[in-house]
């Protein structure tokens, strides 16, 4: 009897207790309804509506945008929410004791996987413990399933939930023993608190961790892939006990980054430029865990890559029930300080990781948050096709943190990650100090003076102000950057002219000038092309052009494409003469001193590429290329002369040459081209300088146009070069010209404001493209133009 009015008792008071929480709620709820702060957001996981103490703290609840095109390819994730195509979160000013979130960008895609096993989960502000001084926590975190995406769901909808509950339950510790301090002295109390701050404080958060890990991995082998918790379901017990996942979980304070890890995905932060591992990859044949498998028991056999059991190519996971406990689900925790030097966080699955190093996606990541201002959290829908910029407002990725988890994720795939790709970047160090904020404002200010500035000046461009000529057509925006790579000596050039002349061919419209010089044998006659081609062309365009006037008169029809290649051809004709003339002294005398055999031996490629309002002209002499990007898809606008192709061959052997095959075909076994500006020794018969010349009309499809030297194309494919490009191109508003000049020499990233912070996008392309480049084994200078069409 007793018993059972204890239970009323406790009922009723739990009854009262609900209620009194249900109270609060409805007025919370109203007070943020009145001031219009507050927006509806779906979740999937069940959680309390926020109490009253903690509705204080909420200043603007994300706003969402959904849009459903689900297709087999892609499937992007936000926080708990699925579907959701785009979110952003637009915090209020945070009060002076309240740290601000951070900036994520997140993306989930299949890849060229057959079914999709990732999952990410991210929870801003999942909870406020007393560990954390009441300030908030966040939570982010990648999991990599394999035998089905059962563990990965489910750690998705419940790891968050048992580190809140395991923070949780660190309170109760943290108030037992300030208790328990009571008694001792002030001293002493005042020591044990110095020294709790730095290492009670760690063990607690480590702790947390593993037993978080160990209660999901306990879920994880009772839990059926269709939800049922009991052992006796009746589905097949094969599909349990092969499903387990990876995980690997970050959780952000204001001071510290606290990451734990369980297999092979990888979490990694860049500072200062470096990338710091803050995760080890737990692969079967690391020393100390080859070490703890055989002293559980199990075996590493070499099936495909070293394999616990010759199964699992990862020694610790979630579930696996049949490799327990050979592999544990025990993670490994890292307890790092954050640092005034701290870029981004990038936490990834090993679909990213198998194709790109750590250091190069910190460099990637980097580039894209260093242009501009950051905004808040979103996340884009890329179920399906890859989105247009008149699509709407998610084609131009509304944080740079989401630009960049997207250009990581398009590099993945086209370095042929066979895997799924789950992505999340972190791109806002959370500051408190005033000084810390004054600072990043500063930063702002000067990149946007920076981005704004003043163009690099030419003699050609003071010609669109002189009186008489007509209004100046916008010009396009234009980013270029030539890089010695692991060469030993710098021979390539790089010449933009913009508004190089206004011919009669083209209405009086300008004409820009863009080209990219691979010389050999020395920078002889790579220099002296930069130096000359563009003069040569102008005044052959005007010549053209006076011809036209003349002819028109006379009533004769004249076809613009023939003028055209008719002006491009003379140009590298008399650039050629001038290359076989000119000395590399300078001279152009006979009877110079020097050796003949510099002159004879040295030449160069030449890809020149000029645009008008209407047309792009493209001329190539060599393997340096052209490529224009449109609708998406890789346009090739020059085709490389090499020695076996079938045409090229032909003409050489017709000439009397011969093709020798030496680590590749070569002209008499010498030259890697059959077309070149120089090289006279091979002159007139066997090589040529006549380019070849391609007129295409301007389409609105037109997104940018690629011009380098075979450095960049010998590691990259067209179609990949171009979807990067693209990716920094959409990442904000379309400026005015602004590059690091061309004419001046190669510039180094911290040689100045301009070349460091890339004002414009087609810089911050041309330089993406260039590190992509470095990045595999490119041992040749690498010289790359991006041409921004939409913007002009």
């Amino acid at each position: 009897m007793e018993v059972c009015q204890r239970m009323l008792s406790d009922e009723e008071k739990e009854f009262q207790d609900r209620c009194r929480e249900r109270r609060r709620q409805r007025i919370q709820v109203r007070r943020l309804a009145s001031t219009g702060s507050m927006s509806s957001t779906s979740r999937t996981r069940k959680e309390k509506l926020p109490s009253v103490e903690e509705g204080k703290r909420i200043r603007t609840a994300p706003e969402t945008s959904v849009m459903h095109t689900k297709t087999p390819y892609f499937s992007a994730y936000y926080g708990e929410g699925r579907g959701l195509t785009l979110r952003a979160l637009a915090a209020a000013p945070p009060s002076e004791s309240e740290d601000p979130e951070p900036v994520f960008g997140s993306m989930s895609v299949s890849g060229r996987a057959r079914d999709m096993e990732d999952a990410i989960t991210i929870q801003p502000s999942l909870c406020r413990p007393v560990i954390n001084r009441r300030q908030p926590v966040h939570f982010l975190a990648v999991y990599d399933g394999h035998g089905g995406s059962h563990v990965s769901t489910l750690c998705k909808e419940k790891m968050h939930v048992f580190i809140e509950e395991e923070l949780k339950r660190v309170i109760c510790t943290s108030k037992s023993e300030s208790a328990a301090g009571g008694i001792r002295s002030r001293q002493e109390r005042l020591k044990r608190k110095q020294i709790a701050t730095v290492m009670e404080g760690e063990e607690e958060w480590r702790r947390a961790m593993v037993r978080s890990f160990q209660r999901m991995d306990e879920m994880a082998l009772t839990t059926c892939a269709c939800g049922n918790l009991g052992k006796g379901c009746v589905c097949p017990s094969l599909e349990l006990a092969l499903g387990g996942s990876t995980a690997v979980v970050a959780v952000l304070t204001a001071h510290h980054i606290i990451v734990a890890n369980c297999g092979d995905s990888r979490a990694v932060l860049c500072r200062g430029g470096r990338a710091v591992p803050l995760s080890h990859d737990h692969k079967p044949d690391r020393p100390d865990e080859l070490q703890r498998i055989q002293a559980a028991g199990g075996r590493v056999i070499n099936l495909d890559g070293p394999r616990v059991e010759g199964i699992l190519a990862m020694s610790r996971a979630i579930g696996d029930r049949y490799l327990k406990p050979v592999v544990t689900a025990e993670p490994e925790i890292s307890f790092t300080e954050r640092d005034p030097e701290d870029e981004c966080l990038i936490i990834a699955s090993d679909g990213l990781w198998d194709v790109i190093s750590s250091e190069l996606a910190c460099e990637m990541a980097c580039e894209c948050l260093r242009e501009g201002h950051s905004d808040a959290l979103a996340t884009i829908d890329l179920n399906g096709s890859p989105q247009r910029e008149e699509e709407g407002i998610g084609a131009m990725y509304p944080t740079k943190g989401l630009m960049a988890t997207a250009l990581l994720t398009r590099l993945a795939l086209g370095r042929q990650s066979s895997d799924n790709i789950s992505v999340i970047v972190v791109c806002q160090i959370m500051l408190n100090d005033d000084d810390d904020n004054d600072l990043q404002q500063k930063s702002r200010e000067c990149r946007r003076v920076s981005s704004t500035g003043s163009k690099p000046s030419t003699s050609h461009t003071r010609k669109e102000n002189q009186p008489g000529k007509l209004p100046c057509a916008v010009e396009p925006v234009i980013g270029c950057i030539s890089v010695a790579g692991r060469a030993r000596e710098m021979e390539d050039t790089v010449s933009v002219r913009t508004s190089l002349c206004r011919p009669d061919i083209t209405r009086q419209q300008p004409v820009h000038f863009l080209a990219v010089y691979d010389g050999h044998g020395g920078p002889h006659a790579a220099e002296l092309c930069k130096e000359r081609m563009h003069v040569f062309l102008e005044e052959e365009l005007m010549r053209v052009s006076g011809t036209e006037s003349k002819k028109r008169k006379q009533n004769d029809a004249v076809e613009l494409e023939d003028m055209w290649r008719t002006a491009m051809v003379r140009s590298f004709l008399r650039m050629d003469e001038l290359a076989l003339t000119t000395c590399v002294c300078g001279s152009v005398d006979d009877d110079c001193e020097c050796r003949s055999l510099q002159v004879a031996l040295t030449g160069t490629t030449a890809v020149v590429a000029v645009l008008t309002d209407q047309h792009i002209v493209v001329a190539d002499c060599g393997d340096s290329r052209a490529v224009l990007c449109r609708g998406g898809s890789a346009v090739l606008v020059s085709h490389n002369q090499m020695p076996d192709r079938p045409d090229e061959l032909r003409r050489i052997e017709a000439a009397g040459g011969r093709i020798i095959f030496q680590d590749r075909p070569r002209v008499e076994g010498i030259l890697a081209m059959s077309r070149v500006i120089g090289d006279g020794y091979f002159k007139p018969a066997i090589l040529t300088a006549v380019p070849e010349i391609s007129f295409m009309e301007r389409d609105p499809e037109d997104e940018c146009l690629i011009l380098a030297t075979d450095g960049l194309w010998d590691t990259m494919s067209n179609q990949l070069a171009c979807d990067m490009a693209n990716e920094c191109l959409k990442g904000g508003d379309r400026e005015a010209l602004a590059a690091i000049d061309p004419n001046a020499g190669p510039q180094i990233e911290d040689e100045g404001t301009n070349g460091a912070l890339y004002p414009s996008r087609g810089v911050m392309a041309a330089k993406l493209l260039t590190r992509l480049a470095l990045g595999p084994e490119s041992f040749n200078n690498i010289s790359v133009i991006v041409v921004d069409l939409k913007s002009s």
